[in-house]
């Protein structure tokens, strides 16, 4: 059978603590609250809370101990205690040494902040902190926490991006909005910023890595730039017609073509300038295109059917009756298009 002390041990959830005691007691208001007096090991009692490097000490432990909330139990409230201390960091200055239980700053252990901001992403704040039993604004502190904990280079989220959706809505009276940017292949937030129109989307635009580089690829293109200033000129103007082309609104994208036009005609590059004269004889076209967001591809999958029929009826007795058979297989095809739209 497991000891108290063991049960105990059990509630901060982490290695390197050592248990002292624990008491069972009851509140002004009736409710019950088990306490666990708990410090770190000789090992880690001087550890930076951000680099994790034992320090020196800067003063000596508090006289007033310090309460972390845990999980509850079956109703009854969780606290750990413990008599913290400064420590000097040469990196980081003075801080409150670590605690293997709690995220710096924080008055709740590990364990409860994580539950908090999973209840978060699926419940409304309210919900969340009445179930919880914090108030509103201690939800959106241990979201925060959290996400600085598991997630600290938020900018992975734009890696491999491919299908995306972008949407503004309001979140408060006077016309403040906010937009939400959605990752449709994992049903996911991957951005979001307050406002809304051309500015704010040139800001996402301008956090996405260059077709999604890796970091050895990256360190190619900055070599690129600082020696061959021309090459990567024309890969910038690559990539700029590659976003553009991404666009759904025709208006905007029509001001971005007309600068990339401009762009393109004065490069001093031949192959964008022969690329600038035929994309400004199909600008219309291409706008279509963006219009619609319709191309040719079905036209050009059936010319490859046809054709492909066509060679396989070659060896039939007339060259007619494969012009028959073609012409039946394209009314068949769009008759089956035309009922699709």
């Amino acid at each position: 059978m497991a000891s108290v002390n063991t049960l105990c041990k059990s509630v901060p959830n982490v290695k390197n603590t050592v248990i002292k005691n624990c008491n069972l007691y009851s509140d002004k208001n009736g409710v019950k609250h088990i306490r666990i007096q708990a410090r770190p090991n000789k090992w880690h009692e001087n550890d930076c809370p951000f680099c994790h490097k034992s320090c020196p000490v800067y003063d000596k432990h508090s006289s007033r101990p310090t309460i972390w909330r845990g999980l509850d139990w079956g109703g009854i409230l969780v606290e750990v205690e413990y008599q913290t201390h400064r420590l000097i960091c040469p990196e980081h200055g003075v801080y409150v040494a670590e605690v293997p239980w709690a995220y710096p700053g924080s008055r709740f252990i590990k364990d409860f902040d994580l539950t908090v901001a999973w209840f978060a992403s699926y419940l409304p704040r309210s919900t969340t902190s009445y179930f919880m039993r914090v108030d509103w604004e201690t939800v959106g502190r241990c979201v925060n926490r959290v996400l600085h904990n598991l997630e600290p280079e938020r900018s992975r989220r734009l890696d491999g991006l491919v299908n995306i959706g972008i949407d503004e809505t309001s979140y408060k009276k006077g016309h403040k909005y906010i937009t939400v940017i959605v990752n449709h292949d994992t049903n996911t937030v991957v951005w979001a910023s307050e406002g809304y129109g051309k500015s704010v989307l040139e800001k996402f635009y301008k956090q996405l890595p260059p077709e999604h580089l890796s970091e050895k690829q990256q360190l190619r293109v900055n070599l690129i730039a600082s020696q061959n200033p021309r090459l990567y000129r024309a890969y910038l103007l690559k990539e700029q017609l590659r976003l553009l082309l991404k666009l759904t609104n025709v208006d905007e994208a029509e001001d971005e073509l007309k600068r990339w036009l401009w762009k393109a005609s004065h490069s001093r590059i031949p192959a964008f300038k022969e690329l600038y004269q035929k994309i400004r004889r199909h600008k219309t076209h291409i706008l279509n295109t963006i219009r619609y967001g319709m191309s040719n591809a079905r036209i050009e999958a059936t010319n490859n059917r046809l054709s492909s029929l066509s060679v396989k009826l070659m060896a039939s007795e007339t060259y007619k009756i494969c012009l028959i058979w073609c012409t039946l297989y394209a009314l068949i095809y769009a008759f089956h298009f035309l009922t699709e739209s």
